[in-house]
C-alpha cells in the first residue's frame, strides 16, 4: 500500500521530529519535507479517483510484468493542482532557509492558467524528475520565473505526487500486489528510490517515489536489470553504519540505497530516509554509480 496513506500524518511528524535532533545537517530538508507532508495530508482526502477496473485483469497484469496504471488514465484536475502547487510554493519559500527567490510567479505563469494546465500537466505526468526538468526547459519556465530548473522540477513534482498517491491507494487495493516480481513499480512503473529489509522477516521491501507504493523484490537481485549474478552485487555503507548501505549492480551501475529496520528494530518511513541518507547518494555518485532514474530507462 502507499506509505504515505498507511501512515498517520502524526507518525510522520514524530518520526522527522526525532531526526531533527540525531540528523542535524538534514535539518533544513527535514523541515521543508514536514511541511511539504501537512499539505499533502491536506489534500489527500480532496482528490477523486474513478478506478474501472477488474481484479483479475489487474492480477493478469502484474503476473505479465505489467503495471497497473499503464491502461489507467490518471485524470488530475487542473484547478485542484494549481491549488495543491500554490500550497506547496508557500511551504517551500517558509521553510526553505534559501528562499529561492523568483518561485512564487510558477503557480502565476500562463502555462500553469486554468485555459492551459491541463495540457501543462500532460507534459509531466508520469515523468521522471529529469523529464520533468526537460518539460521545464522546453516550456523555459526556468527563464520566466529565473529559478533553476531542478528547484522548479522538485516543486512540480511535490504537486502530482498525492494524485499518483491517491490512484495508488485505489487500484493496489483491487489487487495481489504479492504476484508482481519486478523491480519497477507494480502501479505507476517507476524505480524505486530506497528500500528496506522489513522488520519483521527481512524481506526486501522497494519504495516508489512517485505513488508511494511499497513491494516485495528478490534481495539478491538488482531491480534495475533483473542481473542475479551474486559476484556482481555488493554492497557498501560509510561510518560503521551497517543499518543503512547502498546496493550496486556492477553490470548496470545502478545501486539503491536501503535500511535494514530489522537490525534497526522498528519499521522505517521510506521518503524519511531517504532524505537522511542523502549523502549516500553522493558517495554512490562518487563511486561511478547512476542515480535510480538514469540507471535505466523508466518502464512505459
Amino acid at each position: 500500500m502507499p506509505e504515505l496513506n498507511a501512515m498517520l500524518l502524526e507518525d510522520i511528524k514524530s518520526e522527522i521530529d526525532s531526526y531533527l535532533e540525531k540528523e542535524k545537517d538534514y535539518s533544513s530538508a527535514l523541515n521543508i519535507y514536514r511541511a511539504l507532508f501537512i499539505v499533502h495530508d491536506q489534500y489527500l482526502s480532496r482528490i477523486e479517483v474513478q478506478i474501472n477496473a477488474d481484479p483479475e485483469e489487474l492480477n493478469n497484469y502484474l503476473r505479465q510484468g505489467k503495471y497497473l496504471l499503464s491502461e489507467e488514465t490518471i485524470d488530475i484536475d487542473g484547478d485542484l493542482f494549481r491549488e495543491l502547487l500554490n500550497d506547496i510554493v508557500a511551504a517551500i519559500l517558509e521553510n526553505s532557509p534559501t528562499k529561492p527567490e523568483g518561485l512564487e510567479k510558477l503557480p502565476q505563469l500562463e502555462e500553469l492558467s486554468a485555459e492551459n494546465v491541463h495540457s501543462f500537466i500532460q507534459k509531466i505526468k508520469g515523468k521522471t524528475k529529469s523529464g520533468v526538468e526537460k518539460a521545464v526547459v522546453d516550456e523555459e519556465i526556468d527563464q520566466k520565473t529565473g529559478v533553476d530548473k531542478e528547484i522548479i522540477a522538485f516543486t512540480l513534482l511535490m504537486s502530482i505526487i498525492p494524485f499518483y498517491s491517491c490512484y495508488a491507494r485505489e487500484i493496489a487495493g483491487l489487487a495481489n500486489l504479492g504476484l508482481w516480481q519486478k523491480g519497477y513499480c507494480p502501479v505507476c512503473g517507476q524505480r524505486p528510490h530506497i528500500a528496506k529489509f522489513r522488520v519483521e522477516d527481512g524481506a526486501r521491501i522497494m519504495g516508489c517515489w512517485l505513488c508511494r507504493t511499497q513491494w516485495r523484490f528478490a534481495r539478491l537481485a538488482c531491480p534495475f536489470c533483473e542481473n542475479r549474478d551474486q559476484g556482481s552485487l555488493q554492497f557498501f555503507y560509510v561510518e560503521e553504519n551497517k543499518v543503512r548501505r547502498v546496493y550496486v549492480c556492477e553490470k548496470c551501475k545502478g545501486y539503491v540505497k536501503t535500511v535494514d529496520s530489522k537490525m534497526m528494530g522498528k519499521d522505517v518511513i521510506l521518503d524519511i530516509e531517504s532524505i537522511v541518507t542523502m549523502h549516500l547518494d553522493l558517495k554512490a555518485v562518487k563511486e561511478g554509480y547512476k542515480p535510480p532514474e538514469e540507471a535505466i530507462a523508466v518502464v512505459n
